[in-house]
C-alpha cells in the first residue's frame, strides 16, 4: 500500500467516527493537497472507505457480511486442524520437498 493511500484509509477510518488501531511498520510519511489524488495515484477514497465501513459496522448488509466472516473462519480453522484440507495439502508438500531433496542427495 502507497503511502497516500495510508493516508486515505486512516483519513477514512477517522471520518467514520469508529475505534480502530492504528499500525505502520515502515513510518513512511507524505502530504498532499485535496483533489490531487488522482494524479497521485491514490486508488481508494475516503469517502468510499468510511461509506464502506458504515455499512459492514451498521446496516443489515453488514450483519450478513459479518455472519459470512465468522463462517469462512471457521472452514479455514477446520481446513488447518489435523485431517483437514489445507492441513493435508500442507503434509503432502513438505513430504514432497524433502523426497526431492532425498532424491537429489543421492544423485
Amino acid at each position: 500500500m502507497s503511502p497516500l493511500q495510508l493516508i486515505e484509509l486512516g483519513l477514512a477510518l477517522e471520518a467514520s467516527k469508529r475505534p480502530f488501531m492504528w499500525v505502520i511498520r515502515d513510518g513512511a510519511s507524505i502530504a498532499i493537497n485535496q483533489g490531487e489524488e488522482e494524479k497521485y495515484g491514490v486508488l481508494l477514497k475516503r469517502e468510499e472507505i468510511r461509506k464502506a465501513i458504515e455499512m459492514v459496522m451498521d446496516e443489515e448488509e453488514g450483519k450478513e457480511k459479518r455472519k459470512k466472516a465468522r463462517e469462512v473462519g471457521r472452514m479455514a480453522k477446520k481446513a488447518f486442524e489435523e485431517g483437514g484440507s489445507s492441513h493435508r495439502n500442507i503434509k503432502l508438500l513438505v513430504e514432497d520437498i524433502l523426497k526431492e531433496s532425498k532424491r537429489r542427495l543421492c544423485m
